[in-house]
Order: C-alpha cells, then structure tokens, then sequence
C-alpha cells in the first residue's frame, strides 16, 4: 500500500491519492488504535495483570494441563481467543467480551461463588474500553504461570490480621470492652452476673473438670453472702493453686499434641516413656511456665542452653519436652515400605506441629501448595528436611547434680577395686624369672603396637560420618557433619522467634476457647482469617496482654514479649463480667 500511495504521488493522480490514503488509514486504524503507551502498559501490569495471576492462573493457565473450558488468560493471544464459550476478550467492545460479562456474574461465574469488588470490574471495563493493551506476547510456562499465581496469592495471605506483628492492646480495656461497644451497636446492655452457684460450678468444670464438693459449696455460698467480690477471687486462686487445674489443662494439650501410650497400628505397642511427658505437662501448667518457654522445650528442648530444672525431683524438664515428636502411629512393613512409611510418620510430625504451634495445616502443602493459607510446598518440604534430619537418642532426664552423692561413692569403690587388682597382678609373676616379663614390655612389641593403631587411625578419618541438612532445596546442599555448630536455625530461639505472632495469637485463642462456658462458633472464614475459631482479634490481643487484675498473688505478671504464663492469660477471662454472665437472660 505504502508503494502505491507513493506511485500516485509521483503520478500526480489527486483522486487516487486520496483513496490510497484513506485505505492506509483503514489499515494502520486497529493498530494505531491498540498501540501500547506506557500509561497503559502500567495500568494493565498494577490494575489487570494483579487480578489475572491471583484470581484467575489456578484455573484458566498453562499452570494446569486442562484449564478449564479451554480458557487461557496468560497470554494476549490467549485472552483474546478465548475458550470453548468464546473470546474472552473484545479490545474496545465490553458488551461482547465474555470475561467481563463472568466477572459481573451474569451469564457465568468468576471467580466461582465470590464476585470480585465493584471497582475491580470497573477497572477491567475500563481497560476493555481502551482497547485491552496486554503486552504479554509469550505465553508462560507451566512453571512461570504457577509462580507467578503462587507469589501474588502469598503476598496477599501474608496481610491477613493473624500474621501481623501483635499491637499494643489499650492498657486499660477490658475483655468486657469490646462486648459493651459490639452490645451497644444493637441496643443491648450487659447481663447481670449468675447467680453464686452457678459460677462455683462454672469456675470447677472450667478450670479443674471436676464438680465443686460439698465443703466447697458450703464455703463459697456463706464468703459470697459477706462479700461476693472477695469470695469470688478467693475461689479463683484456690482453683488455679489446685493441682486439678494443671491436670485439666495438660488434657487440653495432649490432645492438641495427640498425646497416646502406645503407638497404634496392629502390633499397639506402648509409648515408653509417655507418661513423662502426660506428668511433665501436669507440672508445667501448674507451675504457670510461660507459654514461650513451653513451645521452645517441645520443640528443641535439648538443646536449650539453660534447661528449666525442677529442683524438687532433680529433674531436667527440657529433656522431656520433645517427646512431642514421639507420639502418633508407627507403623511396621517390609524393608521395600520403609520409605513409604517413614514419609508418613515425618508427614504426621508435621500436620502436629503445624497444628499446635502455628494454629494452621501446613501438612496441606504436601503435594502442591496450600489451598488457603499462606505455605507454599516447598515450605513443607523445608520442614519436613529438618524432622528428618534428626537421629533418634535415649538422654538421661535426671539432673546433673541428683547422683552427685552417688558418683562420688562409686569412684571411691572403684579406686579400692583398682588397688586390690594391683595387688593381685604383682603375685603372678615370680620375681625371680625375667623371662616372664621382657616379652610383654619389649620395645619391639610396643613399636609395633602403635604403629598398627596409627594406621588405623589415618585409614578411619575418610570415613567420617555426615549428614545431609538440604533436600530438594532450588540449589543442591553440601554434605555437613552431624551437628555443625554454623548451620542456622540451630537453636530454640531461632525456631520460636520465626513464629512468636502466631504462637501468642494461638494461646491466646486456646484460653479464650476453653474458659468460655461456650466456645466461639466455627468460623466460616476460618482460612480467610488465618485463625481456627471466629474470636474478636481484639480479644486476643487483650487476653494475651492482660495482666492479672489483681486476681491473684500467686504467680508475678510477666509482661515481656510473648511470654504469658497459662494461668496468668486465663484470669484476662475469668475476670469479665461476660464470662460471669448467666447461660440465658431474658430482656424485657
């Protein structure tokens, strides 16, 4: 065209020229219509392109071998060809693109059963109008396409309330607080408090799971007749101070920790030793350890620098708190099913420790990455390289200082058995007869001797024990000895400082859970919230910052960081007027 328009000009033909131009004009029209300026280049990349990756590559990429209806919206191309309904996408026709009319959940759905934001759509509508610039000229790979959905999902799991460094709650807010404001919204007042015997029972089952004795009843209803405000802190301390608390509270755990003895599967065989750890939880919750302290023993007791020592039994309570990872079934089979099977058991290690310490199901990322919250399978696989990488031992839990009376009586003893062997062996040679004795002192002899024990030591020192610490990592790991001082992550405090916001959120949702008479409903949006149960993240932050209300003298506030004694974090509850409040109450 451009040769003929210049062939006219030459000519000098007025009329011909005149239609050549218009015909160019016809043809450069759509591409001078779609041209790509940088404006809109960027609204596509910060407005469209966003909205595509995370709501739309599950389904509808090379991500997936079968995208669903044959739609593909990861390339220009693609958008435009649309799948089997369609083209998706019509530059500067919103009325005939289909992916608009989805969005707007009209003829079809997408997402599936969650329209996106009004704004959202009006920014596809707007980029429809402009002509649809999309400068994706390649599609992605299959890997690409997964990435890139994987990074934008992450990023907005990572702004979700649970995962947020924990603020700074109103120091002088009560649990009650948040009630009034959300009663008063509805024209509602707070109920009065039940009556004496019915928060007895309450505060018994809550706190020991046992009913209140007669000599209780009798005691608390006469101390509530003279003051019910003192009766009741007074019934309270009783209770937290009873050994039953620690009792009711160590059942809750174990069974978050899937505490058993024995091991399951045909042969059942015992859990030796569970019984340690069902009593070392008992102390422990009476002994108000804070909650940090108590996550950093099971995790990585034995390596604590200062292990916790209970100096009444002489016993080193760190050691036992790792008999967490012991529990679950175990399973047998032949040689050809180990693997099978220890992939198994380090998969149920996992779901258990996800679980119970970071409130969420990273055991869900084994085969592809989570569906819901914020873990990609490579985090999984990262996990479950560190669960396999440790060997099993038996560590004495007594300690250092309990058989000190003991071993000095013994290597007394074994001083006296040492000179009464001296004795013995100088009576078996006759003095008289060297004979006997040159040989086994001969310099030949011990020449030989060490030289022999040389070489076994150099040939030894190429066969020295390692330890893989990095599997299935992006780059191949180096072979390290078991143990290395310079790995990182290596100490308690690493593990629970990378996971302090979801730890404290967790205890805190723990106490809130089993201290109210009925615990919050199930949530719905319980992945959307990164949190089990549907309970006000204020509360949380309060309960978890709450000090004792002068409640108790029992046990000091420690009110530093995350860690909350478990006692301590209940009276936050047990003070309100809301958790005394009776099960029903009528409003005139």
């Amino acid at each position: 065209m451009l040769l003929a328009v210049c062939n006219l000009l030459r000519n000098g033909d007025r009329r011909g020229l005149a239609l050549g131009t218009a015909s160019l004009a016809m043809m450069l029209a759509p591409q001078l219509g779609h041209s790509q300026s940088p404006a809109d280049s960027e609204f596509f990349e910060t407005r469209i392109r966003p909205v595509l990756v995370r709501q739309c590559y599950a389904c509808h990429s090379s991500a997936i071998e079968s995208p669903k209806g044959g739609l593909r919206l990861d390339s220009r191309a693609a958008i435009r060809r649309g799948g089997e309904s369609g083209p998706a996408v019509v530059p500067g026709k919103p009325a005939e693109s289909l992916l608009l009319d989805a969005l707007r959940h009209e003829s079809f759905e997408m997402p599936p059963g969650k329209q996106l934001p009004a704004s959202t759509i009006a920014d596809f509508q707007y980029w429809i109008e402009h002509g649809a610039v999309d400068p994706r000229d390649q599609p992605p790979t299959a890997e690409q396409a997964s990435a890139a959905s994987w990074q934008a999902e992450f990023r907005e799991r990572s702004e979700w309330w649970s995962l947020q460094p924990r603020r700074q709650a109103h120091p002088t807010r009560a649990v009650d607080g948040f009630v009034v404001e959300r009663l008063q919204r509805e024209n509602l007042q707070l109920a009065p408090a039940a009556n004496a015997s019915v928060l007895l029972r309450r505060l018994c089952f809550v706190l020991t799971g046992l009913p209140p004795t007669e000599e209780q009843v009798a005691q608390f209803l006469e101390a509530d007749r003279r003051d019910s405000k003192q009766a009741y802190r007074q019934l309270v301390d009783a209770l937290l101070a009873s050994p039953a608390f620690g009792e009711r509270m160590a059942r809750h755990w174990m069974d978050v920790v899937r505490y058993t003895d024995t091991y399951g599967y045909e042969w059942d065989i015992s859990a030796k030793g569970s019984w340690e750890y069902r009593d070392y939880l008992t102390r422990a919750f009476n002994a108000d350890v804070p909650f940090d302290q108590l996550v950093r023993e099971q995790i990585a007791g034995d390596l604590l620098p200062q292990p916790r020592i209970d100096e009444q039994r002489k016993l080193n309570e760190s050691l036992i708190g790792p008999m967490f990872y012991h529990f679950g079934e175990h399973r047998h089979g032949s040689s050809l099913a180990f693997n099978g099977i220890h992939q198994e058991m380090i998969h149920n290690k996992i779901d258990a420790f996800s679980k119970a310490f970071l409130g969420m199901t990273v055991a869900c990322a084994r085969c592809h990455d989570h569906k819901l919250d914020a873990i990609s399978q490579a985090d999984y696989y990262a996990l479950a390289g560190v669960l396999m990488t440790p060997r099993w031992a038996t560590r004495p839990i007594d300690a250092e200082d309990k058989h000190d009376v003991v071993a000095r009586e013994l290597r007394r003893l074994r001083g006296e058995i040492r000179r009464e062997l001296g004795v013995v062996w100088q009576c078996q040679f006759d003095p008289a007869d060297p004979g006997t004795v040159t040989p086994l002192v001969s310099p030949a002899t011990l020449r030989a001797w060490a030289e022999r024990q040389a070489e076994q030591l150099k040939s030894s020192a190429e066969y020295s024990p390692g330890w893989l610490l990095a599997s299935l990592a992006a780059s191949p790991g180096k072979a390290k000895a078991a143990g290395a001082p310079e790995s990182p992550g290596d100490t308690p405090s690493d593990v629970t400082q990378a996971w302090q916001t979801l730890g404290e959120r967790l205890a805190a949702d723990l106490r809130g859970v089993f201290h109210f008479v009925k615990a919050p409903r199930r949530s719905d949006r319980a992945h959307d919230i990164g949190s089990y149960f549907d309970f006000e993240p204020r509360i949380c932050e309060r309960l978890m910052q709450d000090k004792k209300q002068c409640l108790t003298s029992a046990t000091l506030w420690r009110n530093n960081g995350w860690g909350v004694p478990c006692a301590s974090m209940s009276l936050g509850a047990l003070a309100s007027r809301s958790w005394r409040a009776p099960d029903s109450y009528k409003v005139c």
